[in-house]
C-alpha cells in the first residue's frame, strides 16, 4: 500500500495549539513508526516506500535540492509520528535529521481547535520546532545562567511545574503567571526516552499556546491586533517581552 497509514501504525497525537502546515515554505512530509505486523523496529516511510532512519540523509539532499546553502534554514521536515511512541525513538530521529543541516521540523497533529480546522481545511496542522546545534552550547556555555529555570516534566503520568502536579489549565494559567512576573525566565522540558510522543505533545502543546496567548494579549493591548496580523517590527517588540526561551532536558 502507498498509504503510509496502511503501513505503519501512526495515531497523531491531539493538541490544543497548532499552526496550519506552511504552503509558502519549502518542505516534506515524513512518517516514522512501527510496521503493522512486524518487529518493532522503527521505520520511516517516504514517497511510498518503508526506509531505515539512515535513509534520512538521502531524504535531506532530496529537500535541498534547489536550493543555496544561505537558504536551507527555510527547509521544513514535517514529522507524522505515533503517539505511544517511545520518545528515544524521537530523539534519535532528530539526531539524524540535524546531522543533515536541517534544523526546522513541524510535528503533525490533531488540532482541536475547530476555528483551525474550519478556516483551514486541508492543510495539515503542525507544532512547530527549531532544533539547536549541539556546537552552540561549546559556543555559548553559559548562555543561561542569568536566568531563573522553571522545570515542566511528566511524573508518573501527571504533568508537574518544578515537581509540583498541576492539570493542564492550571499549568497553562503557572506559565502564563511566571512569563508575566519574571522577564529572566527560562522553562526547561525535563523527561526520559521512555516518555511517549502523545505526552511530550502535551507539554510543549501548553507551553506553546502559553506563550502565544501572552503575546496576543500584549499585541491587543499595544497595536489592537493579534500577534499574527501586525507588522514585523511590532512583532520585534512582543518578542522582546516574551521570547520563547525554552531548554530540552533530554536524560538518556
Amino acid at each position: 500500500s502507498k498509504n503510509p497509514y496502511h503501513v505503519l501504525n501512526i495515531q497523531n497525537p491531539i493538541s490544543d495549539y497548532s499552526i496550519p502546515a506552511s504552503k509558502s515554505e519549502p518542505g516534506i512530509e515524513l512518517f516514522f513508526g512501527y510496521e503493522k505486523n512486524r518487529s518493532p523496529v522503527p521505520k520511516l516511510f517516504y514517497k511510498g516506500e518503508i526506509r531505515n532512519l539512515d535513509y534520512i540523509e538521502e531524504i535531506s539532499k532530496n529537500l535541498k535540492f534547489g536550493y543555496s546553502k544561505n537558504q536551507h534554514y527555510r527547509l521544513t521536515i514535517y514529522l507524522n509520528i505515533d503517539e505511544s511512541f517511545p520518545m528515544k525513538h524521537v530523539k534519535e530521529l532528530e539526531g539524524k535529521i540535524e546531522e543533515t543541516g536541517i534544523y526546522r521540523i513541524g510535528y503533525i497533529v490533531q488540532s482541536i481547535n475547530e476555528e483551525s480546522f474550519r478556516h483551514f481545511i486541508g492543510r495539515k496542522q503542525h507544532l512547530a520546532m527549531r532544533l539547536q546545534p549541539q556546537v552552540l552550547d561549546s559556543l555559548f556555555p553559559n548562555r543561561f545562567d542569568d536566568l531563573e529555570q522553571y522545570s515542566i516534566s511528566f511524573q508518573n503520568n501527571k504533568m508537574t511545574f518544578n515537581n509540583k502536579i498541576l492539570s493542564e489549565n492550571e499549568l497553562s494559567k503557572t506559565i502564563e503567571e511566571t512569563l508575566e512576573a519574571n522577564p529572566n525566565y527560562l522553562f526547561t522540558l525535563d523527561y526520559g526516552e521512555d516518555l511517549h510522543f502523545g505526552n511530550y505533545i502535551k507539554m510543549y502543546s501548553i507551553l506553546k499556546k502559553s506563550f502565544s496567548d501572552k503575546r496576543n494579549e500584549l499585541s491587543l493591548t499595544k497595536y489592537n491586533q493579534k500577534f499574527d496580523w501586525i507588522s514585523r517590527e511590532e512583532r520585534k517588540e512582543i518578542l522582546k517581552k516574551y521570547p520563547f526561551l525554552v531548554k530540552d532536558n533530554y536524560k538518556r
